[in-house]
């Protein structure tokens, strides 16, 4: 089931700190991190298609499948959910969300001008940059978010991104996000470096009386690539 009637329900798909200056020239490390995320599968294609399995803290849960040779023509399918909203209303949240990271997945919403080395060590290198909002809705969102990107070291590999509150911010009149971190893992399936679990975690207080804690997990799995007959 899936509960879309919270203040921030819009906010959910969507799927830090305030960081040092850049260790290394910036055009290096923009051309290190590039060719790193050069290698993520583009799942947003018109190849990939995957089942979206989502459970929410209230013990909600959702199935959506993607699938671009779909005869109806509809690329993603809400097959499950529930919640108090009409199912209209929910369906129309939930490709709202899908039509955001359809034009740029997380791994592409940076500004390359802002990416920083924090972190170098023999596992493991962490890189700060500032989010790219994806949509005029996020653009109340992302200012006030700092991303971070954690690469394996040895293998040149991207391992985990994250979006951070950096403090407590305003989306819209009488929310306020206490509390807001979304991470997406990956892994390498069968030569493609695939998005594998998402973790959001909000905590946001409305008209400064009513809390709302809301925790997200979703994992996608099912991988089939259409163009190359590849099941992962």
């Amino acid at each position: 089931m899936m509960r879309n009637n919270s203040p921030f329900s819009n906010l959910i798909p969507l799927f830090g700190l305030l960081f040092s200056p850049a260790v290394y020239p910036l055009n290096d490390t923009q051309e290190q991190v590039k060719n790193v995320l050069a290698e993520v599968a583009t799942i947003n294609d018109d190849c990939w298609a995957y089942t979206l399995n989502g459970s929410l803290t209230d013990g909600g849960k959702f199935l959506a499948t993607r699938n671009p040779g779909r005869e109806s023509g509809q690329l993603w399918l809400l097959e499950e959910s529930a919640g108090d909203d009409p199912v209209a209303t929910r369906e129309k949240n939930f490709q709202k969300g899908r039509a955001r990271d359809e034009r740029a997945p997380i791994s592409s919403a940076i500004n390359w001008e802002t990416v920083t080395l924090l972190e170098h060590q023999a596992d493991t290198s962490v890189y700060s940059y500032a989010p790219v909002a994806r949509d005029d809705e996020e653009k109340a969102m992302i200012k006030n978010l700092q991303g971070r990107l954690y690469l394996d070291t040895a293998k040149q590999e991207l391992q985990r991104i994250e979006w951070t509150a950096v403090e407590p911010f305003s989306p819209r009149f009488g929310v306020s996000i206490k509390h807001f971190d979304l991470q997406v893992n990956y892994q390498r399936l069968n030569n493609s470096l695939l998005p594998v679990t998402t973790n959001m975690d909000i905590k946001a207080v409305v008209f400064g009386v009513k809390t709302i804690e809301q925790k997200i997990k979703m994992s996608n799995t099912g991988y089939f690539n259409q163009c190359t007959n590849a099941r992962i």
